[in-house]
């Protein structure tokens, strides 16, 4: 089979650009620092805790240690200040995938203004400002027991807009893995996917994905490879215009020389 060639369209960059703005509720993948979010409450020590506990204080400062981080797209950094396995790890891991489908894909990522935080102390909030002004605020943030950050509210509570489930399906020579998903301020669906192939398949350019509404939409906008050889894998992104997240993403490949067509889908919620 011929090596990957990139397939994008006028829409696959709008993704790109919109995944820039998406961070915080939704936004922030590709342009690293488009998202913002605002810290507020800490979350106080259980009555179990030991007396080493953090403090709330020492919690706060891990939100902001956070949020610059993620302004700053250094989410190797970031991920020292999150619980694993939490709702803000698997924003981090949409955040990280989303940036490596347009690299491994050979898309350039759109470069937004430079953002810069402003945490309020006493509101406990953090805003993140580009050219000046505010694009999001994070607030009501919560801790496990270390003081790591498990989840913030900010347009509105993180795991609202973003897949805090791995799913898995197979079929027809591939395996798909959400790697995560954000429902941005914009109203869209963003959705990325590792394909792992054990045999020479095809890359479906045009998903389809239904929400609770009932509404079969395909997917407007695309970063992916055409194709995808036996033995390797390969990282797609889709957008679905006007919905959220809790819904089924159906997913076409065709295999041996195209004679067999499956279908597998996958829950993003």
């Amino acid at each position: 089979m011929s090596n990957t060639k990139i397939v994008t369209t006028v829409s696959a960059l709008a993704l790109a650009l919109t995944l820039t703005a998406c961070s915080g509720s939704a936004e922030q993948p590709p342009g690293a620092a488009s998202t913002t979010p605002a810290a507020s409450q800490s979350a106080s020590p259980s009555p179990s805790a030991s007396a080493s506990s953090p403090s709330a204080d020492e919690a706060w400062e891990n939100s902001v240690a956070f949020a610059e981080s993620v302004a700053d797209a250094d989410f190797k950094t970031a991920r020292t200040f999150v619980a694993p396995g939490s709702t803000a790890a698997r924003y981090l891991d949409y955040q990280e995938s989303a940036r490596k489908a347009h690299a491994v894909n050979g898309v350039e990522l759109p470069h937004g203004p430079s953002t810069v935080t402003e945490p309020n102390e006493n509101a406990r909030t953090i805003a993140l400002l580009e050219d000046g002004k505010t694009t999001s605020t994070w607030k009501s943030f919560e801790y496990d027991a270390d003081g790591k950050v498990t989840t913030w509210v900010g347009r509105k509570p993180l795991e609202e807009t973003i897949a805090s489930k791995v799913t898995h399906g197979k079929g027809g020579g591939q395996a798909l893995t959400l790697l995560g998903a954000n429902a941005p301020k914009d109203g869209n669906l963003y959705v990325v996917v590792e394909i792992a192939a054990t045999k020479d398949t095809s890359v479906d350019s045009a998903p389809s994905y239904v929400a609770s509404d009932g509404i079969r939409r395909t997917a407007s906008g695309f970063v992916a490879p055409t194709e995808v050889e036996a033995g390797t894998k390969a990282i797609a992104m889709y957008q679905f215009d006007g919905t959220e997240l809790g819904g089924t993403l159906t997913y076409e490949t065709w295999a041996d020389n195209f004679n067999t067509d499956t279908k597998i889908k996958i829950k993003v919620g």
